[in-house]
């Protein structure tokens, strides 16, 4: 990682070198983060925010920050550590990169997104040559089949279906034995019993 941390280093800086005609601070990290890189103004550009208003405010916290504070040079013994890019070279390093904007202590660049930064600061895109729209897939048409049509049953047929199973029953068993052999909560059965009774 350090290796390639050191290479991107030395790609960044000529880069913007060419872009902007003027040398930038492009460092890597220690310790912990070793493999993180910092772009921003060298420690002799760098300025001091001091605050413009009454910073007790509300008003003053919730405006832009470009707008709460002015630039100014570092004082006698400042560490420049601690101090900013002027804004005017925060819009240079954004216009480098191709991005929205930069903070005034530059910009930070992980791990991750170290050969990202490399191309941005290269070519001006992101990716390596130029990056091509991710195809979207056909669309699949979709059909759906309508169900089928079911007739709806024939309430009479039924009817004469169940009287002509009746009757081969009644035939085979006998139409009292089949009258006895059903459920008495049979409404129609109990009907036919009636009936029957009646004609006898």
């Amino acid at each position: 990682m350090a290796m390639y941390r050191d290479e991107a280093i030395k790609r960044i800086r000529a880069a913007l070198k060419r872009k902007t005609g003027k040398t930038w601070s492009v460092t890597g990290g220690r310790g912990t983060s070793s493999g993180w890189i910092t772009v921003q103004a060298p420690p002799k550009r760098r300025v001091r925010h001091e605050p413009i208003g009454d910073i007790d405010d509300p008003e003053w916290l919730n405006a832009p920050y470009r707008e709460r504070v002015r630039e100014e040079p570092l004082r006698e013994g400042d560490d420049p550590r601690g101090f900013y890019t002027p804004w005017a070279e925060c819009d240079q390093l954004a216009r480098a990169f191709k991005l929205d904007a930069v903070h005034g202590q530059g910009i930070l660049i992980s791990p991750d997104k170290t050969e990202s930064y490399v191309m941005r600061a290269e070519t001006g895109n992101a990716t390596k040559g130029t990056p091509q729209p991710t195809p979207r897939p056909a669309p699949v048409a979709v059909t759906f089949a309508p169900p089928p049509k079911v007739p709806a049953p024939d309430p009479h047929a039924e009817l004469g279906k169940a009287i002509r199973w009746l009757e081969r029953l009644a035939a085979e068993v006998g139409f009292g034995a089949l009258v006895d052999t059903m459920p008495d909560d049979c409404q129609g059965l109990n009907e036919l019993r009636a009936a029957t009774t009646k004609t006898a």
